[in-house]
């Protein structure tokens, strides 16, 4: 018996089992085309797919090297991963441009497929990721093609060129993991160097905008960046854009925002706002080194900008050095090679001190004055035009108000005057002028004093000068030299100061008596303590081959005259003063016995007072050189 059957109808039908078995069948296949879809997906996330064709890796490495515009050299394998995203990946790549100015190279290089170009046949990639990059830019070579791109980019003939030249940077992500970046120049000022570099550039087309962000080691700190450039086509061909950057690190933190223009020269304006606490070290990374603010440490800064022409102007600006604050306005320019600042700011106190204290140091007054050369190339190579007022200023302890200063260097020339000025209810003016003349520095200074509290004056100092009276005065000097001792040396001058009704104060004479007065030496009894008041003094200096000679002097009260006279030597620390005393009165004559002559002579650290012999008319007789 077979296992055919009739229905009701007496039509033959197919056996149950039959029926089962196909439908296990079509289920089985269903089941293995999934597993076999997922085992494809499965690939597609987890197998690296090697491409070993040769014509399709030279055709990749050409993609690359014409989307970047570089030259382009791969030696490690290339592999193609298709899901969740087409991604292919080289390692070992090194890329290069304008004759090595650019020169990269990447442990490896991933670029993500856009999955609609190679839906209608083309290559495009949407994101690149360079791992362990190592960058390195010529500036001097890179910046004029560049400037010469953004000149012609102003003729309607070079757009279209310029566009599809840039079109290499167009990106969705360009992401560097663990990059090092060098920029280098002639100028060792002007390199930079950024390691440990993590961070994203995203350009997707022409008309978008571009945007960098990323973290690094500048200067050895950990460094965060973030530029926006909202239209950087428009900039190109001479139109204009607005722009946003922000570099922050634990010793910097500079923030600008404003419009670029790319008509002509390259311009912009905007707002600064700016600090540091390493302001030496933050001009010379810019290139911008300025040896007058090298004992300032701190720094910030607010105001509007302009830049144009290789000129960076501030305005509304408000300026902080240290513990100063400073309002005005500033301009920074490197038109000839010369880093250089100009402008007027006023204070409300101003501490000279930091910018006096980078001049080399005379060295020991008691000692050996400093023979290392003069750094000539600070005062040669800076371009300075500062005009500062201030409601008080300070020197050490010295005080000054209302006062107007100005700094001015060029072309191996400084000058530095401080105007007429109020200082211990008197006042008081100078000019210092420093020219560089081959290795050895010239130098010319002159100084006016009128009505100076010397007391007042006096309190500045410590201890206190124990001595009153009010002064006036003058002096101008010159020298030329390659050494602060060499300077010393040849200075040359003259000066007169005059001092009335005033006391040479009690501790002063006593310690003078102290340090210069011996017991064994034939010198009068002098009494030490009560102070030497007098009417007047008057000194006349002149001064020669760093010798101070005291052609007139003398010193008047009611009862009594003194003259002086003498040298002071510079040059080799010592000294020989001469005075004599005379009474005043009808019976000078008669008691001429009374008359005394004292003399100061001797290296500065062993001065020795002594007495003189006096003629019967009360003057000095000749006495012997102190060197015997």
């Amino acid at each position: 018996m077979n296992d055919t059957t009739l229905d009701r109808h007496g039509t033959h039908r197919e056996p149950r089992r039959a029926a089962l078995g196909s439908g296990m069948v079509i289920r089985a296949s269903i089941v293995g085309a999934v597993l076999l879809a997922l085992a494809t997906i499965a690939a597609g996330f987890l197998v690296r797919w090697p491409i070993t064709d040769h014509k399709l890796y030279a055709r990749a490495v050409r993609f690359i090297a014409t989307s970047s515009g570089l030259n382009v050299r791969a030696t490690g394998p290339m592999t193609l991963v298709l899901l969740p995203r087409p991604t292919v990946r080289i390692r070992d790549i090194d890329m290069h441009g304008l004759d090595d100015a650019i020169s990269l190279n990447a442990d490896a290089i991933t670029g993500s497929l856009s999955l609609p170009a190679l839906l209608t046949g083309r290559l495009r990639i949407a994101k690149t990721t360079l791992a362990g990059l190592t960058m390195a830019v010529d500036v001097d070579r890179v910046l004029p093609p560049l400037t010469a791109t953004v000149q012609a980019a102003g003729d309607p003939a070079e757009r279209k060129a310029n566009r599809d030249r840039l079109g290499f940077l167009h990106t969705d992500g360009l992401t560097i993991r663990s990059g090092i970046i060098r920029l280098r120049s002639n100028d060792p000022e002007k390199d930079m160097l950024v390691t440990d570099l993590d961070g994203t550039f995203e350009w997707p087309a022409n008309d978008s905008g571009v945007s960098l962000n990323g973290r690094g080691h500048w200067h050895g700190e950990p460094t965060d960046i973030a530029m926006l450039l909202d239209k950087p086509i428009t900039l190109i061909e001479g139109g204009s854009s607005e722009g946003y950057g922000h570099l922050k690190s634990t010793a910097i933190d500079v923030t600008l925002s404003g419009t670029l223009n790319g008509t002509g020269s390259p311009s912009a304006t905007g707002k600064i706002a700016a600090s540091t606490t390493m302001l030496p070290g933050f001009l010379r990374s810019i290139g911008t080194p300025l040896p007058q603010l090298e004992q300032i440490a701190s720094a910030r800064l607010n105001g509007d900008i302009t830049l144009a022409d290789h000129v960076l102007s501030m305005s509304s600006m408000e300026l902080g050095l240290d513990d100063m604050l400073f309002d005005g306005a500033l301009s920074f320019h490197n038109e000839t090679g010369h880093p250089g600042i100009a402008g007027t700011l006023a204070t409300d106190r101003m501490r000279l001190d930091p910018f006096v204290n980078t001049l080399p140091p005379l060295g020991r007054w008691d000692q050996a004055w400093n023979t290392d050369p003069f750094a000539t190339r600070s005062v040669a190579y800076d371009d300075i035009d500062l005009r500062i007022s201030a409601s008080s200023a300070s020197f050490g302890s010295i005080e000054f108000e209302d006062g107007g200063l100005s700094l001015q260097s060029r072309d191996g020339r400084m000058e530095v005057s401080l105007g007429e000025a109020r200082a211990y209810d008197g006042l008081f003016k100078g000019r210092l002028v420093a020219t560089v003349d081959g290795d050895a520095t010239v130098v010319r200074a002159d100084a006016t004093i009128s009505q100076l509290d010397l007391a007042a004056l006096g309190r500045a100092f410590d201890p206190p000068l124990q001595i009153t009276g009010t002064s006036s005065g003058h002096m101008t000097i010159e020298g030329r030299g390659t050494s602060p001792d060499s300077l010393i040396r040849s200075l040359a001058g003259r000066g007169q100061v005059n001092v009335r009704d005033g006391e040479i104060g009690a501790p002063l004479v006593a310690s003078v008596l102290k340090t210069a007065v011996s017991p064994s030496d034939d010198t009068p009894e002098l009494r030490t303590d009560a102070p030497i008041p007098f009417d007047s003094v008057m000194l006349g200096l002149s001064v020669a081959k760093g010798v101070m000679t005291l052609d007139e002097g003398w010193m008047t009260r009611p009862d009594l005259r003194a003259m002086f006279d003498g040298h002071l030597s510079l040059a080799d620390r010592s000294a020989d003063l001469r005075t004599w005393v005379t009474p005043n009165g009808d019976d000078s004559r008669s008691e001429a016995g009374r008359a005394m002559g004292l003399r100061l002579a001797g290296p500065w650290r062993m001065l020795r007072l002594q007495s003189v012999p006096v003629d019967v008319r009360g003057t000095p007789a000749p006495v012997p050189d102190a060197s015997q």
